[in-house]
C-alpha cells in the first residue's frame, strides 16, 4: 500500500495545493520503511509548497518506529504522548 499512499499524497498536494495536510494514521497498525519513505516523500514535497504536513493519531507501534527512525519530529510527532496520541 505504500506506493498508493505516496501517489495519493502527491496527488493531494499537486491538485489542491493545501497550506496544511494532516495524515491520520489511526487505522494503521504497522508501518515499514517503505511506508515511512512515502510519508517523508510527501513531507518534503509539502515543504517545497509551503504546506505544513503532520501525522495524527499513530498507534503506539507506528509511533515507536517513527521515533526510532528519527523522523517523528519532521512529521509533527515530537511532542506525541507515549500512548500514541499526537
Amino acid at each position: 500500500t505504500a506506493p498508493r499512499l505516496r501517489a495519493t499524497l502527491w496527488w493531494v498536494l499537486a491538485e489542491f495545493d493545501p497550506r496544511e495536510l494532516i495524515v491520520d494514521l489511526a487505522g494503521v497498525p504497522f508501518l515499514d520503511s517503505t511506508g515511512r519513505g512515502a510519508l517523508l516523500f510527501a513531507w518534503r514535497q509539502a515543504r517545497r509548497q509551503v504546506c505544513r504536513m503532520t501525522v495524527a493519531d499513530p498507534q503506539p507501534r507506528v509511533l515507536a518506529m517513527l521515533r526510532i527512525a528519527g523522523v517523528a519530529g519532521h512529521l509533527g510527532l515530537d511532542a506525541a504522548a507515549p500512548g500514541g496520541k499526537a
